[in-house]
C-alpha cells in the first residue's frame, strides 16, 4: 500500500523547514531586491537542504526523493525564488552523483556548482545542441554558448552538455566537468520576472577545457532530468499552496454588498476548484517520488 505519512525523522526535518521558510517569507522583500542573504543559505545548508537525496557518498543524506520533495515544497511555500536559489548547487550535486563515476561524484555536495544545458538559440541544421565538445588529448574542448544557468554567479564548477557526435543529434550529448577558471566566461545577467534573486545568467566556451563525466550515457541523463524535473515540480506546489492561502485570506477579508466575497458562491467555487489542484498536485508528485524511490530500493 502506498503511504505518504512523514516518518518521525521526515517531521522533525519538515518542522525545521518550515521555521526556515517562516524566515523567509518575513524577507521576501528584501532577497526580490538583493538576492538571498548569506545566513539564510548558511541556514539552509546546515538543514542540508538540496542535498538529502544525494547519495552518503556524495555528501548528501541519502535519504531519497520523497524527503526531498516534502523539504523543497515547504521552502518554497515561503519564498519560492529562495528554493531556486538554493537549488543550483543541488541540480549540480544531482548531475554529477548521477552521471559521473564513484571518483567523480565523492563529496559533491559540498561544491558550489551549476548545471548548464539550455542555449540561446538551436541548431539550424540538427537536432541536438549547438555547444561542440572535441576531444583534444586527456580532456576535452568545449566551443558555444549556455543560457539561463542557474546560479552561474555563485559556481565554482559546471556541469556543461555539449554536443559529441553531431551525426547522432540528441543523442550523441555528452556532460562534462568544467571549472571556472578553465576557460568560461561570465555573461550577462538574465533578468527574469519573479525569479529574479535565483540569478539566472549565461556561459561563453571559447576552448574551455573539460573532463567528461564518465557515466553520461542517455538512461543517466533522463533519470537526472527526471529526478530534476521532480525537485522543481515541489517548489511548484509550494508556490500554489503560498499563492492559495492568500488567496483564501483575500477573500476572507475583501467585502461586498455586506459581506465578504468569500461568501459569494461563484468565488467560494473557484478557491475550492484551485484547492483540488494544489492537492491533487501534490499527490501526483508524492506518488512519483515514492515510485521513484521504490524502485531504487529494489534495484540496490
Amino acid at each position: 500500500m502506498i503511504g505518504f505519512a512523514p516518518s518521525d525523522d521526515q517531521k522533525l526535518m519538515i518542522e525545521a523547514s518550515q521555521k526556515l521558510s517562516k524566515a523567509l517569507a518575513a524577507k521576501v522583500r528584501d532577497t526580490e531586491k538583493s538576492g538571498l542573504a548569506d545566513d539564510l543559505r548558511l541556514a539552509a545548508q546546515e538543514l542540508g537542504i538540496g542535498a538529502v537525496h544525494l547519495p552518503e557518498a556524495a555528501g548528501g543524506a541519502g535519504l531519497g526523493l520523497v524527503t526531498s520533495v516534502l523539504l523543497e515544497e515547504e521552502i518554497a511555500a515561503g519564498d519560492p525564488v529562495a528554493a531556486f536559489a538554493l537549488g543550483g548547487s543541488a541540480g549540480f550535486g544531482l548531475a554529477v552523483s548521477e552521471l559521473g563515476t564513484a571518483e567523480q561524484s565523492n563529496g559533491v555536495a559540498s561544491v558550489a556548482g551549476a548545471v548548464a544545458f539550455g542555449e540561446p538559440k538551436p541548431h539550424r541544421e540538427r537536432a541536438g545542441l549547438s555547444t561542440i565538445a572535441t576531444k583534444k588529448g586527456d580532456a576535452w574542448e568545449l566551443r558555444g554558448e549556455k543560457a539561463y544557468v542557474l546560479g552561474a554567479d555563485r559556481a565554482d564548477q559546471f556541469v556543461v552538455f555539449a554536443q559529441v557526435d553531431e551525426s547522432k543529434g540528441c543523442d550523441g550529448i555528452g556532460a562534462f566537468l568544467v571549472d571556472k577558471g578553465a576557460g568560461v566566461k561570465l555573461t550577462s545577467r538574465v533578468r527574469t520576472l519573479g525569479l529574479d534573486a535565483a540569478s539566472f545568467g549565461g556561459l561563453e566556451l571559447d576552448g574551455a577545457r573539460g573532463v567528461r563525466l564518465g557515466n553520461d550515457d542517455k538512461r543517466a541523463t533522463l533519470r537526472f532530468f527526471a529526478k530534476h524535473g521532480l525537485l522543481v515540480a515541489a517548489r511548484c506546489v509550494g508556490l500554489s499552496r503560498a499563492a492559495f492561502d492568500v488567496t483564501r485570506d483575500y477573500v476572507e477579508q475583501r467585502r461586498a454588498f455586506g459581506k465578504p466575497v468569500a461568501h459569494f458562491q461563484a468565488v467560494a467555487f473557484t478557491v475550492a476548484d484551485r484547492l483540488m489542484d494544489v492537492e491533487s498536485s501534490r499527490a501526483l508528485l508524492w506518488r512519483a517520488a515514492w515510485l521513484w524511490d521504490q524502485n531504487e530500493a529494489e534495484l540496490e
